[in-house]
């Protein structure tokens, strides 16, 4: 684990995340996973996808797959997603998730996150004033 990643000391561990909407709940994920933020292109649907594959869109030259992370995590919200986090490039090429907003970048400890709450691609909440749903992406692509 970096530096960046970890100060490990008596307050539990520090994390650098990502926070991010759909509608009025946020969400985070470690800033490390995040290669770049978009706007939304043109989308091409694809047929004979999953529900949560939205379609493709060309990103300079790249063919991204855009993902509706709220059909992922079972999200009841249909706002517009007009953002598009580009996440590390896996077996399948880049991944987009599509999301509503973006709020920013920001450090918290693990001291502050609530697991009881957590089950497979939800990690916990941090309750250090929002309460702010901490996602791990690869998890929730995984489960579908």
């Amino acid at each position: 684990m970096s530096a960046a990643e970890s100060d490990a000391g008596a307050d539990g561990e520090s994390l650098t995340v990502l926070e991010f909407a759909f509608g009025s709940q946020r969400y985070c994920m470690r800033i490390e996973r995040v290669v770049e933020i978009v706007r939304k292109g043109s989308v091409t649907p694809l047929p004979n996808t999953p529900p949560h594959v939205e379609g493709v869109m060309d990103l300079r030259g790249e063919t991204t797959r855009l993902v509706d992370p709220t059909r992922l995590l079972d999200v009841d919200e249909d706002g517009a997603k007009e953002m598009v986090l580009v996440l590390e490039s896996g077996d399948e090429g880049p991944v987009g998730w599509l999301v509503g907003d973006v709020h920013r970048v920001r450090r918290v400890t693990t001291d502050d996150l609530d697991e009881t709450v957590g089950s497979g691609q939800i990690k916990g909440v941090f309750t250090d004033g929002d309460h702010v749903v901490w996602i791990d992406p690869d998890d929730a692509l995984s489960s579908r």
